[in-house]
């Protein structure tokens, strides 16, 4: 996780919105990219898209985590972890450019006062 360097960055920040749809806020996330990472990874590891049913990235992790458990607990963890952590990477890169969308920034700043 990326640590603030200079925690006086706080003071700039006015509000944090959490949209987890893309309701309020320009939803950025590249989900094609973080598919094809995961994918890539699991091929890493020795699993198949074929072989998997679920067709959410958080059900497939955990579904190719579970396949591995049985052959091997480290490389079950090792790959939930490293498949978290490209999730976070793409969803970080992805934050970066956003923004309220432009029908609602007048909504937001009469929330602010």
């Amino acid at each position: 996780m990326e640590m603030l360097k200079d925690k006086n960055q706080f003071k700039k920040i006015r509000a944090v919105i959490f949209d987890f749809d893309g309701t309020l806020a320009v939803l950025n996330i590249d989900f094609s990219l973080m598919r094809e990472r995961i994918f890539d990874l699991m091929r890493c590891y020795g699993i198949g898209e074929e072989t998997i049913r679920e067709k959410y990235l958080l059900e497939i992790i955990d579904e190719v985590y579970q396949i591995l458990w049985e052959k091997s607990s480290s490389h079950a963890e090792a790959f939930y972890q490293e498949s978290h952590q490209i999730l976070h990477k793409v969803e970080m890169k992805g934050s970066r450019g956003g923004e309220a969308n432009s029908g609602n920034r007048g909504d937001l700043k009469k929330i602010e006062g």
